[in-house]
C-alpha cells in the first residue's frame, strides 16, 4: 500500500506540473452574448456581477450553459449547504482543479459556516477532524468515485447505515458534476479569479 501511495503520488506532481505548462484548448467567450446566452449568465449570477470565466467557456455552446443553468444543485436539498460545500472542495482538489475550490472559498465557505480548519481538512490526503464523522464518511466516498467511479464495499454500507437514500443519491450527483466542472476549468486552464484565495502548494 505505500508504494501504490508514493506511485499515485508521484503520478499526481508529474500532472500537476504538466498542468503549469498546460495551453487552454478554448477560451472564455468576450461578450456581446447572444439574448439567450446573456440571461443565462445573468441567472448563474448574483445581480449586477460579470460572469466568471468558467460559465463564458460554456458560453460557447448555449444549449450546454442553459442545461447547466438548468440543472445546478445549489439549492436546498437533501445534504446542509455545509455537507454540500465541503464535497464541492473535496471533489475540486482532488481533480486538481484550484480554480474551481478558489470561487467556492470565496462565495460559498462563508455562508455555509466553513471554518479555516474545514478548508485545510478538504486538502489532507485522509479528511479528519474537526470534520465530524459523517463528513468524512462523505469525503471518504468522495474519493473513491473521483478515483474509480464506484465505492468500496465497507463505504457502502457504512453510507447506508448513515445517510438515507436521497442524501446517497444527492452525494453522487454532486461528485460527478464536480468532476464535469473541474474538467472543464482544467482544459480551459481558467486562471483564479480575481480577488480569491489560492490553495496552499498552488499549482496555479
Amino acid at each position: 500500500m505505500p508504494l501504490l501511495l508514493f506511485k499515485k503520488q508521484r503520478m499526481t506532481h508529474a500532472l500537476l506540473k504538466e498542468k503549469q505548462k498546460m495551453t487552454s484548448v478554448i477560451a472564455p467567450c468576450d461578450p456581446p452574448y447572444g439574448p439567450g446566452v446573456t440571461d443565462d449568465l445573468a441567472a448563474l449570477m448574483p445581480s449586477g456581477a460579470p460572469p466568471i470565466a468558467l460559465f463564458r467557456v460554456l458560453a460557447h455552446n448555449p444549449r450546454i450553459l442553459s442545461r447547466f443553468r438548468a440543472g445546478r444543485l445549489l439549492d436546498a436539498g437533501a445534504l446542509s449547504a455545509r455537507e454540500r460545500e465541503l464535497l464541492i472542495l473535496r471533489v475540486s482538489h482532488r481533480c486538481d482543479c484550484d480554480y474551481e475550490w478558489s470561487v467556492h472559498v470565496a462565495g460559498f465557505a462563508d455562508a455555509a459556516g466553513l471554518a479555516e480548519a474545514d478548508l485545510h481538512a478538504t486538502l489532507q490526503p485522509t479528511a479528519e477532524a474537526p470534520l465530524s464523522r459523517r463528513e468524512r464518511l462523505m469525503l471518504t466516498a468522495a474519493d473513491e468515485l473521483v478515483d474509480a467511479r464506484n465505492l468500496t464495499s465497507a463505504t457502502t454500507a457504512a453510507l447506508r447505515r448513515s445517510l438515507v437514500p436521497a442524501e446517497i443519491v444527492e452525494l453522487i450527483a454532486f461528485v460527478g458534476r464536480y468532476m464535469w466542472v473541474s474538467m472543464i476549468a482544467n482544459t480551459a486552464a481558467l486562471p483564479r479569479e480575481l480577488g480569491v484565495r489560492p490553495w496552499t502548494g498552488s499549482i496555479n
